[in-house]
């Protein structure tokens, strides 16, 4: 544009310059012809339209049409009549130089060749470039969707198999509400079974308890009745009349325990010991010597109708089947062996008259399942405060035992235990002393004539304890052993 400008004042200056430049616009299309026509550009050019794709031809008419089209217009007046008059308006301004024809006009027709071959020839492989994509990306979307549908088809199908979910929804919410109401009705017996193992703990506590309160009272009716026969005793009548009395039923006695009851009777034993201690003198023996005299004979006679059987320690180890060695106790130094506790167990027997063979498997299987096969003296597990021993009775009995064998007068329940659970004829011995102190007579009856109806009672009532089916094994093998005696 600046150029226009230079050469427009220029022209204006020099007026004769102007037609000189005339022939120098003429002559570059003449020059240009002549380059296009040159031989080697020629054969240069039939060279590469030989050696490349020829494109396809087109029919003239239709090429001439297709340009007809392309011109602005509705019909050919119309047209014709634009195309004249632009050709008009090209040739007016040309002529009047309102349009000079230079090398940017050039440039510009370069230009625009270039974009019209672009339009004509990289139109048609864009455009098949662009179908072909189009058509590529249509398959990819095609496929996606069949995949899709199949994926979705297939998802119906297998959805259609469970019609019945519903159904079965509703038979599972069922159960689920039938397994909630078991288990609060398990839950419910459960605290229902825990309460009455409770009530009954607690009355078996009070029926030991009434059973002690009834043998102190028994003990103080025997030391009243005592006190009152003794002062009758100074009368010499009666004290004759008495004396006649007892030898007629110690007869009596005698003659029935040849028969079918071999125990003496407890009165007649009571009057005839306080008879003897009131002729001891007469009679020249001393009191004491009479005493000892007459608990050896009922133990003799006792022996005699139920003798302690041959006890050995295998027979023991039978019972107590993990007695035979101490080398896994978790606690050596409480462990004895069958053998090493065997001539305790046997002592225990005669020291508190337990002479029948149900009594004695009844403290055998007690003493050999609480220690665990004679390997536990203390209760470690959970660990009651006083409890111990070979039978495990609570510190309450344990300070009761000890004050029985004179080992201990205070009042510390621990203190107690420990002196208890330090003497092995002690520790072995309590279960023995517990049947014949605190168990009232008819739990021992019971052992003797009920089997193990009898025995059951002497585990509930007795020791407060529940029969489970191992404690059970171990009075069947002890049983076993003793009968067997």
């Amino acid at each position: 544009m600046a150029s226009q400008l230079a050469r427009g004042a220029l022209r204006a200056s020099k007026p004769s310059l102007r037609p000189t430049i005339t022939p120098t616009r003429a002559a570059l299309p003449a020059t240009t012809t002549t380059t296009l026509f040159h031989p080697q550009l020629q054969h240069a050019q039939a060279r590469y339209q030989s050696g490349s794709p020829q494109p396809p031809q087109t029919d003239p008419k239709s090429k001439a049409q297709s340009i007809i089209d392309s011109l602005p217009g509705n019909s050919l007046v119309s047209k014709t009549a634009i195309l004249s008059s632009g050709a008009a308006a090209s040739i007016f301004a040309i002529s009047n130089e309102i349009y000079v024809v230079n090398e940017e006009s050039v440039l510009l027709f370069a230009f625009l060749s270039v974009c019209w071959g672009i339009y004509n020839y990289g139109g048609p492989a864009y455009s098949a470039w662009a179908d072909t994509y189009k058509d590529k990306m249509a398959d990819i979307l095609q496929s996606a969707r069949k995949d899709h549908k199949q994926a979705v088809q297939r998802r119906m199908d297998s959805l259609g198999a469970q019609g019945e979910v519903v159904e079965t929804t509703k038979n599972l919410f069922e159960v689920s509400k039938e397994t909630a109401q078991l288990e609060a009705q398990a839950y419910e017996l459960e605290q229902k079974t825990a309460l009455a193992a409770e009530v009954k703990s607690v009355l078996e506590s009070w029926v030991r308890y009434e059973g002690q309160i009834k043998q102190r009272q028994q003990r103080e009716l025997a030391e009243n009745v005592i006190a009152k026969v003794e002062k009758d005793l100074e009368n010499p009548r009666v004290l004759k009349q008495i004396l006649d009395q007892s030898v007629a039923e110690v007869e009596n006695s005698m003659l029935l325990s040849n028969m079918a009851n071999t125990a003496i009777s407890s009165t007649a034993r009571l009057l005839l010991l306080l008879l003897l201690s009131h002729h001891t003198t007469a009679l020249s023996i001393p009191y004491p010597d009479l005493i000892t005299r007459s608990q050896s004979e009922e133990a003799q006679r006792l022996k005699h109708q139920f003798p302690v059987p041959n006890l050995t320690a295998s027979a023991l180890q039978h019972i107590a089947p993990s007695s035979g060695s101490c080398s896994l106790s978790q606690y050596p130094q409480e462990c004895r062996t069958a053998t090493q506790a065997l001539p305790f167990i046997q002592s225990s027997f005669t020291k508190y008259n337990i002479m029948h063979p149900a009594e004695q498997a009844a403290v055998v299987a007690t003493t050999a399942y609480e220690s665990r096969d004679f390997k536990n003296n203390v209760d470690h597990y959970p660990g009651a405060p006083g409890k111990g021993a070979r039978n495990m009775q609570e510190g309450r009995y344990n300070l009761e035992y000890a004050r029985h064998l004179e080992l201990y007068e205070g009042e510390d329940e621990e203190e107690a235990a420990r002196l208890v659970e330090g003497r092995d004829d002690a520790s072995f011995g309590a279960a023995a002393w517990f049947l014949s102190t605190v168990c009232v007579e008819d739990v021992r009856k019971g052992l003797r004539k009920r089997g193990e109806e009898g025995w059951v009672t002497y585990v509930e009532r007795c020791l407060g304890a529940d029969v489970s089916d191992e404690r059970r094994e171990y009075w069947r093998r002890a049983r076993g052993v003793f009968e067997q005696g």
